[in-house]
């Protein structure tokens, strides 16, 4: 009897899925928010942190936004 082999993709999909608390460095930067905005779809729990030195606060804003549950994302603002 020949085995049928299963397309990739349903190996992918049959993996387990755990959380993972992810830091990021420069989250209001242009990488930092991007990679942040990956994460949390990716069901990742973040936390972020910026001098606010070239970052933009309304990136962390608009991504606090789409991802209101609590203990989902944690950003902080150094001065």
């Amino acid at each position: 009897m020949q085995r049928m082999l299963q397309p990739l993709s349903w190996h992918i999909s049959q993996q387990k899925t755990w959380v993972t608390h992810v830091f990021v460095t420069k989250g209001a930067g242009y990488a930092g928010s991007h990679a942040t905005l990956r994460l949390l779809k990716d069901s990742n729990r973040v936390t972020t942190v910026d001098n606010r030195s070239c970052g933009n606060i309304g990136a962390v804003k608009v991504i606090q936004d789409m991802f209101p549950k609590p203990g989902k994302l944690n950003s902080f603002m150094l001065f």
